[in-house]
C-alpha cells in the first residue's frame, strides 16, 4: 500500500548544451530568473496558453504539417523536444510538470526527479511546500485536491503543461466498527475527490497536455491486508474506475491524452505510515515489517518511465511491489 503526500513558475534556462555537447549548467537567478505573475485570477507563475500556433506543440486529434501527420519516432514529450520550441536564447525551452501532492512522499521524489531532468516543476500541496527541494527550476504551491475551484484554477493556469501527475491522497487508520466518520470523509474527499477533481480539470483546462498519471494503490486491487485500511481501500479502488473510465471517455471523443495508472504496492518513507495510527494512540505497529518496502523513488521512477514512452504508447496501469511482497 503506498503512502502519497497529501509550484507554479516560468523559469528561463540557458540552452541544455553547448556545441562541443558539454552540458551548461542550469540558469538560477544570478542568471536573471524570475517568476511571472499570471494575470489570469492572480496566481503566480502561469504561462500564456501557446497552443494555438505554438512551434513544437500538437494538439491531439489535429495533423502535423510538414509531417504527414506523423510524429517523429520517440516519446510525445521527446517529440516537443525534437520539434525544438526556442526560447530567447536559442535553446529548448523548458518542459513544464504540474504534480499535486508534491510536498512528501511518491509527489516530492517525482517533483525532485523532474527538476533533475531540467523540467520546470509545479509543485502544488496542501501545504505549499517542497522539503529538501532546492532548485530554480520548482516552484511550490498551495492548493487542497479537495478544493475544486483551487484544482481548476491551478490547472487553468498551466493549461500548456507537458503532463499533469496526481500524487495526493490520505491514509488513517479507520475501521469500520468504529465511529471514524470525519477520517472516513477526509480519505474519500482526498484521495477519491481529490483524483476526479484533477482528472476534470485536466480534461476541462488543458485538453492538449499529452500525458495525465495517477498514483493509485495495491490496496484497492484486492483486499487490503492492513488492518483498518477498508476506506482506504475503496477511495484507490473508485480511484482505479474513475481512471479506466476516464481513459475509454477520451477515446470514444477522439482525445489522443495518455492516461497511466500507477499502483504502488508497500512504500516506506510517505506521510502514509508516517501518521497512519494518528487515530488511534496506543495501536500503532510496524506497516512495514516482514520485506524490505518500495521507496518514493522507486515509484518516481516509474511513474517518469510511463512520461516517457513513444507516442503511440499508452500505459494504462503498471503494478509495482516490493520483490518480497506476496499479493
Amino acid at each position: 500500500m503506498p503512502g502519497p503526500g497529501g509550484g507554479a513558475h516560468r523559469a528561463r534556462t540557458a540552452p541544455d548544451r553547448q556545441a562541443g555537447g558539454r552540458p551548461h549548467r542550469l540558469a538560477g537567478p544570478a542568471d536573471g530568473v524570475r517568476f511571472d505573475r499570471n494575470p489570469v485570477r492572480g496566481c503566480a507563475g502561469a504561462r500564456p496558453d501557446h497552443r494555438s500556433g505554438a512551434p513544437g506543440r500538437h494538439r491531439p486529434g489535429h495533423r502535423l504539417r510538414g509531417s504527414g501527420g506523423r510524429r517523429p519516432e520517440g516519446s510525445l514529450l521527446g517529440y516537443h523536444r525534437h520539434r525544438g520550441s526556442r526560447g530567447k536564447a536559442g535553446g529548448p525551452v523548458s518542459r513544464t510538470i504540474l504534480i499535486f501532492g508534491a510536498s512528501s512522499g511518491i509527489g516530492l521524489a517525482t517533483a525532485s526527479l523532474a527538476a533533475a531532468e531540467s523540467w520546470r516543476v509545479v509543485a502544488a500541496s496542501r501545504r505549499g511546500v517542497t522539503p529538501g527541494l532546492e532548485s530554480p527550476l520548482v516552484r511550490a504551491e498551495r492548493c487542497d485536491v479537495r478544493d475544486y475551484e483551487a484544482v481548476c484554477d491551478l490547472v487553468g493556469a498551466h493549461a500548456d503543461a507537458d503532463a499533469v501527475v496526481n500524487c495526493a491522497g490520505v491514509g488513517a487508520y479507520a475501521p469500520l466498527g468504529r465511529d471514524m466518520a470525519p477520517y472516513w470523509r477526509d480519505i474519500v474527499d482526498t484521495t477519491l475527490l481529490g483524483c476526479i477533481h484533477v482528472l476534470s480539470a485536466t480534461l476541462r483546462l488543458a485538453r492538449a497536455c499529452p500525458i495525465v498519471a495517477i498514483v493509485g494503490s495495491l490496496a484497492g486491487q484486492r483486499p487490503s491486508p492492513t488492518e483498518g485500511n477498508d476506506v482506504y481501500a475503496a477511495a484507490k479502488a473508485g480511484m482505479a474506475r474513475a481512471v479506466a473510465d476516464f481513459r475509454l471517455r477520451l477515446r470514444q471523443q477522439g482525445n489522443a491524452m495518455k492516461v497511466a495508472l500507477v499502483v504502488p504496492g508497500f512504500v516506506e518513507g510517505t506521510d502514509f505510515g508516517r501518521t497512519y495510527f494518528r487515530s488511534a494512540e496506543g495501536e500503532g505497529r510496524d506497516l512495514y515489517a516482514g520485506f524490505p518496502s518500495l521507496t518514493p523513488a522507486d515509484v518516481a521512477r516509474t511513474l517518469w518511465w510511463c512520461l516517457n514512452q513513444p507516442d503511440t504508447v499508452d500505459i494504462g496501469t503498471v503494478v509495482v511491489r516490493p520483490l518480497m511482497q506476496p499479493d
